[in-house]
């Protein structure tokens, strides 16, 4: 059996956009009744109980449940059966990918599985273990092994597409492109504009107390 795992994680800046716009919950943003851990699988199974037992008055053994559940008896077998298939067509034009509105969780870790097999010489593996046995034949052996499929691991990252830093670089580049300015141009635009009347109202006085012999060519 070789395992492969998968990591997601979200930038922590995602946290103020709404969760339609990231398409994941956090592990406190959404409250699970069974479960202390937030994850797609966990909210579907949660789903699927709460929607069994208002159909049937009752939930499958193997359900996760409280002590008010009562748990179904063999007569309701075909019940809760059905009930699967029935919460999903309520689901036809919606979004069926995500019923209940369960969405993928934001830090999830998962393991993808391949799973092989082949035969086994039962004698040559015994006697390459130095053991000897006269009647091989009569043991009936298997050997499970679960490996790593690949030594490293490349993580999944959710972020803003384009940031305010990004914003201001991407409009900064465009000035300087099209127009041969920057956002030091516009700055400095603005301090003429606002700033620089201003300053030389507040120190013409000094700079002609300082130049007297100016007042003698009026």
């Amino acid at each position: 059996m070789l395992i492969k795992p998968k990591t997601t994680t979200t930038s922590r800046s995602l946290r103020m956009q709404p969760y339609q716009d990231r398409q994941c919950f956090f592990e406190n943003e959404r409250y699970l009744r069974f479960f202390r851990i937030y994850n797609q699988h966990n909210c579907i199974q949660e789903c699927m109980v709460n929607f069994t037992y208002n159909l049937c008055g009752c939930v499958k053994f193997s359900m996760p449940r409280s002590a008010d559940m009562r748990e179904c008896d063999a007569s309701e077998i075909g019940c809760y059966s059905g009930a699967y298939l029935k919460m999903y067509a309520q689901q036809i034009g919606k979004n069926i990918s995500n019923p209940c509105g369960c969405l993928p969780a934001c830090m999830s870790l998962s393991y993808d599985v391949e799973i092989s097999s082949t035969p086994m010489d039962i004698g040559s593996y015994v006697r390459a273990l130095g053991f000897q046995h006269e009647n091989l034949s009569q043991l009936a052996a298997s050997h499970f092994a679960i490996s790593i499929r690949d030594k490293w691991i490349l993580p999944k990252i959710r972020q803003e597409l384009m940031g305010v830093g990004d914003m201001v670089g991407s409009l900064g580049g465009l000035f300087g492109l099209m127009m041969g300015a920057s956002l030091l141009s516009l700055l400095e635009i603005v301090y003429f504009c606002l700033i620089r009347p201003f300053r030389n109202e507040k120190h013409a006085p000094k700079v002609r107390q300082m130049i007297p012999w100016q007042n003698a060519f009026r």
